[in-house]
């Protein structure tokens, strides 16, 4: 394993700027203390069981998240069997159970008999299920926020070990590659940790370049990561590509060349994202509504939790090909075409448009893959990607104690050359 390690660390002070990228997994948060979808599973199973009404969801909701999964309510003094306790599956299985059920019921313009929406013996309407996926992908939202860790046993609810990765990289390259699915803010976050710190403890200035401009409401454009910003040797660009999107971002419907009409109030359905559509940075949702009121932005836009943009789901690989993640997605097979080594953390390669970037990478001659994952081993990943020699042995250690390790290897470089100037 510390062979591995320090192979790696040689294998990074070598390589050449701007050849260097990698990819983030959920495990790389789970250090952080997000939550895992398994547990997001557990989560939502307590919240269905013990939620009446007055929580996260309503009644309609309860009712059909609790058929579509089998969960029954935990009735008082009643403890639960240990088949209500596991599951076998996971949040996203459900939502994607969900888009199917929507599928199957669509009936406008279809040459096919109706399909109904029974569920156990019960039928619900296609509102009363769009509603629920509305509020599950609410609820997946929370999860994925910050304070979320306080509700997991695992992790250590701060950024710093992401902070040291991102210095430690720092040291060797001006320029970071990360391309992640991950919707949470653990990355932005380690950023602003290093901003944050004393100028005279800071090693290099770290500049993020996301994908959003910079003004009270940033809007996303892809032509934003073409736009370098001003570099020294002591600055580093890091540039963070979220291919499934992110918490904070949402999306708006634009202004209309008639917008002196009267303001018209109504819900706009989370799944309608169109390529019209203009992706903001979440914000305060008062003052939001206050630049609507002023004309600022489309008097049609409401702001409810189900406009969040963490997409695609639940059909990653058809929806990786709309706005704007078929740029993104491109953006990742473009970078890893220049690319010589890339870093995968935390992952078991599960999303196949993903996959295919990579083996395309792994490829090309000379190519690298060092995965770090407690979780997966070589034969698994050979199944995903195929036989191939730039896939190096799995360092199976979590990413925190990954970067403790090279921060170990690191001091081991450098003592011998502190004892020969001395």
């Amino acid at each position: 394993m510390k062979e591995n390690i320090e192979t790696f660390y040689s294998d990074l002070r070598k390589i050449k700027e701007g050849k260097f990228a990698i990819f983030l997994g959920a495990g790389s948060s789970y250090d952080f203390g997000i939550p895992t979808m398994d547990e997001m599973a557990s989560m939502l199973i307590a919240e269905l069981q013990n939620n009446e009404t007055g929580g996260f969801f309503d009644s309609k909701s309860i009712g059909v998240l609790s058929a579509i999964s089998g969960i029954t309510k935990a009735k008082n003094g009643e403890k639960k069997t240990p088949q209500e306790k596991t599951t076998k599956w996971n949040v996203e299985d459900l939502l994607t159970r969900l888009q199917r059920i929507l599928d199957a019921s669509e009936n406008k313009n279809s040459i096919f008999p109706d399909v109904t929406t029974a569920i156990e013996g019960k039928n619900f309407s296609r509102e009363d299920i769009s509603s629920a996926e509305a509020k599950l992908i609410g609820f997946m939202v929370n999860c994925y926020q910050l304070n979320s860790a306080t509700k997991t046993s695992h992790g250590d609810k701060s950024v710093e070990y992401l902070a040291n990765f991102l210095e430690f990289v720092g040291d060797f390259h001006n320029s970071i590659s990360i391309f992640t699915t991950n919707n949470d803010l653990c990355v932005e976050a380690a950023i602003m940790r290093l901003s944050q710190m004393q100028k005279n403890t800071r090693k290099k200035d770290f500049y993020l370049v996301d994908g959003f401009c910079h003004g009270i409401l940033p809007t996303f454009s892809i032509s934003n990561f073409t736009q370098i910003p001003h570099t020294t040797s002591n600055r580093v660009v890091v540039y963070l590509w979220k291919l499934h999107g992110s918490v904070d971002w949402m999306f708006c419907n634009p202004i209309k060349p008639n917008s002196s009409q009267p303001k018209v109030e109504y819900k706009i359905p989370h799944d309608n994202f169109t390529d019209e559509s203009i992706i903001c940075r979440n914000i305060d949702g008062e003052s939001l509504k206050k630049f609507r009121d002023a004309g600022a932005i489309s008097k049609e836009v409401t702001f409810e939790s189900s406009k969040a943009m963490i997409f695609p789901t639940p059909s990653k690989y058809s929806q990786a090909f709309n706005n704007p993640y078929m740029d993104l997605y491109q953006a990742f097979r473009r970078t890893l075409e220049m690319t010589e080594l890339l870093l995968v953390v935390g992952t078991s390669f599960p999303d196949g448009h993903i996959n295919s970037a990579i083996k395309s990478f792994l490829a090309k001659d000379n190519s690298l893959m060092y995965v770090v994952d407690p979780c997966v081993n070589n034969v698994c990943i050979c199944k995903k990607l195929g036989e191939c020699a730039g896939i190096q042995p799995v360092i199976s250690i979590g990413f925190k104690d990954f970067i403790d390790e090279l921060q170990k290897v690191e001091a081991a470089q450098e003592e011998p050359d502190s004892k020969s100037e001395s």
